[in-house]
């Protein structure tokens, strides 16, 4: 598939595609699903990019997706890199919204900020566990100045640990 890529933990358990038989307003569709029966890990169809292009502007990966037996879970994510070695600039991999069981067709969106020194943008769809996802409408725009950016804290740990005796709340 042209510009779409396998990664993840465990991507040989997964597959990809194209299916013209799963179609919204008759348009193929994207595929990702589990293609052993124990599957390890997560699986991602994915693409990455230079920033160059969207540095300093508010960005939304948006598509449709429709789930068939997901297990554990699947959803949209969207991360943007900072210079090399560096921890991501920001995440969303809808670990709080997870796509579970069997749906119809749902819009999903993720939107984050893509600061000057950005390098790189990645998006994908994942899934991890049994089950298969389809993906359709797929796009990346500006998005608008007032939209709610969906980015997962990117966890910063204290230098020690803390509250041992258990003191406080």
């Amino acid at each position: 598939m042209r510009s779409w890529f396998m990664a993840g933990s465990y991507p040989q358990d997964y597959e990809q595609g194209i299916d013209s038989s799963v179609t919204y307003h008759e348009k193929n569709s994207g595929y990702l699903k589990a293609k052993v029966l124990q599957p390890e890990g997560f699986g991602t169809l994915m693409q990455m990019f230079k920033a160059d292009l969207y540095r300093n502007k508010r960005m939304s990966f948006s598509a449709l997706v429709k789930s068939e037996g997901v297990e554990k879970c699947a959803g949209l994510w969207m991360r943007v890199d900072g210079p090399k070695g560096e921890k991501p600039l920001s995440f969303d991999n809808m670990h709080n919204r997870p796509i579970q069981g069997t749906t119809g067709w749902q819009q999903y969106r993720i939107t984050l900020e893509v600061p000057q020194e950005s390098i790189n943008i990645a998006f994908g769809i994942l899934l991890e566990g049994k089950g298969q996802v389809w993906l359709n409408d797929v796009q990346f725009k500006e998005g608008r100045a007032d939209e709610i950016t969906a980015s997962t804290p990117l966890v910063e740990y204290p230098g020690q640990p803390g509250n041992l005796d258990f003191t406080e709340d």
